[in-house]
């Protein structure tokens, strides 16, 4: 076990296990759609970005992908920085901008005050989000999706 440092609260985690469960175990709200214990984790979305920083990097801080980094102890995250939240925004923001119709994507965009995209909608709106989800759960199934193509998705 290792001791970590989440928003100022000593958490303990298994040595290796990654990030976003130790997050949501301690009910902290991390968005995140291309997630599911099903697959492996892929951070595709890059919703569930944290800062993380270690005692040997002098205050250095690092943003990475809460689904793929690793609890090692000594670790202290913060998972709500103004630029994590306008990190999010930004991401969502294009999001909307491909998927506007997509509920999920609607409501996590609305959580962080995007009610519409600041970029250009593309000219087929599409509710695929590109994550990834439903390729690897195929994959892993044996369906054979990946070497589907876009007209079997």
């Amino acid at each position: 076990m290792v001791t970590l440092r989440i928003n100022g609260k000593l958490v303990r985690a298994k040595e290796g296990e990654m990030l976003l469960p130790v997050l949501q175990r301690e009910k902290i709200d991390i968005p995140s759609l291309c997630h599911h214990e099903a697959v492996e984790p892929y951070g595709g979305c890059r919703l569930c970005m944290v800062e993380i920083t270690k005692q040997e990097w002098n205050g250095r801080q690092n943003m990475v992908t809460s689904c793929l980094y690793p609890a090692e102890d000594g670790l202290i995250i913060q998972t709500h920085t103004t630029a994590l939240i306008e990190l999010r925004r930004t991401i969502l923001d294009l999001y909307l901008a491909r998927c506007p119709d997509t509920p999920e994507i609607q409501k996590l965009a609305a959580q962080y005050g995007v009610f519409q995209t600041s970029y250009e909608q593309v000219a087929k709106p599409d509710d695929c989000i590109l994550c990834g989800l439903c390729t690897r759960i195929c994959d892993r199934m044996g369906f054979g999706a990946i070497s589907a193509g876009l007209p079997r998705r």
